[in-house]
């Protein structure tokens, strides 16, 4: 199983799960950072079971829970690193032994939860040390206070999309660099694309089809933090947090393979979120996730999946919502996937 912290934080629009599930549904998803299980609290669920093979996910999960049970929302998301950081100083956490020392051992004391995972620190790279060898950061400054999408089209055509920026979007994200600092090697090993080539083309939905003001994904890989004023992620809004502060009793934590844990679970549910993990997968191992998926769906259940460079879709006893995939697929923030689908029962 893997480990280390490969994500400080979920890179897929939470409020799309969110918009599957109702009050009371019992709901079933990939860990991974824990934002779409704590997103979720927001609906009132029954109950969310978060699984992962990776223990240190869960852990990162757990430890945003107790910021949520155990903070106002300020010094939560002080904690968490929502926000550019006013203070050093981090309110104290009440938590496991367990819990403590393996927060000490990556530094989570000291340090903020968000910018934590490797794919963070990867594009905090890119950006704080590459991309001002092309762009310079009065430009991107230009480019966050733009006010509409003509705005940040000219800005990108004219400033940002030069040679040298695209030499160094190629390299640092080409295969052998991504492999050794930015994505676990699994994501990478059914990949038949370059990996650069494919990303270079899909950030341009980033840079040129949504509006910087709502796109909290961009604004946080070039800013480091989100902001208060602005579009926020639904976990990071002020009204959600006594949602999320009373609910996080309801999070069960399974450190297993989500495929293994329908296969010995009893368990139904309303909605599954299996977020990009096909992406691992041979064709047989996504069927056979998919089939356990349709197995432990109450009727009315709803499946959402995200491919990146890898295509796995349910096919047999599946139903693509084709309108409601269509309309989120062109409103999306996250810009890295390649397809995202919502599934009903065939």
């Amino acid at each position: 199983m893997k480990s280390g912290i490969l994500y400080g934080m979920c890179w897929e629009d939470p409020e799309l799960f969110c918009a599957l599930v109702e009050p009371d549904q019992r709901v079933l998803t990939v860990c991974s950072a824990g934002d779409i299980a704590l997103s979720v609290l927001t609906k009132n669920p029954e109950s969310v079971v978060a699984v992962d093979t990776n223990n240190d996910q869960l852990n990162l999960c757990r430890l945003k829970a107790a910021c949520f049970e155990q903070l106002e929302y300020d010094a939560c998301h002080q904690r968490i690193g929502t926000f550019e950081r006013e203070k050093s100083f981090m309110e104290p956490l009440s938590i496991d032994n367990d819990l403590e020392k393996w927060a000490i051992k990556n530094a989570l004391h000291q340090n903020t939860i968000l910018q934590s995972g490797q794919f963070e620190r990867y594009l905090n790279t890119f950006v704080k040390y590459l991309l001002p060898l092309a762009v310079n950061r009065s430009v991107i400054r230009r480019f966050l206070a733009a006010k509409d999408i003509q705005k940040q089209r000219l800005i990108y055509d004219k400033h940002i999309n030069n040679s040298r920026y695209r030499f160094l979007f190629k390299r640092f994200f080409g295969r052998i660099t991504m492999k050794r600092y930015g994505r676990h090697p699994d994501l990478l090993k059914h990949v038949k694309e370059n990996p650069a080539v494919v990303l270079y083309k899909r950030m341009k939905h980033a840079w040129l089809e949504i509006p910087i003001t709502d796109n909290y994904f961009f604004r946080f890989i070039l800013n480091g933090a989100f902001k208060s004023d602005l579009a926020l992620p639904p976990w990071a809004q002020k009204p959600h947090f006594d949602a999320i502060k009373s609910g996080t009793s309801k999070l069960e934590y399974v450190h297993d393979s989500m495929t293994a844990y329908l296969s010995k679970t009893e368990k139904k549910f309303d909605a599954i979120n299996l977020s990009n993990i096909t992406d691992v997968m041979t064709h047989s191992e996504a069927d056979t996730l998919f089939d356990l998926c349709r197995t432990h769906l109450h009727p009315g259940g709803r499946l959402l999946i995200w491919n990146t460079m890898v295509d796995r879709k349910p096919m047999a006893g599946w139903a693509l919502d084709e309108a409601e995939t269509k309309s989120h697929w062109k409103n999306r923030m996250a810009s890295f996937y390649g397809y995202l689908g919502i599934y009903n029962l065939a």
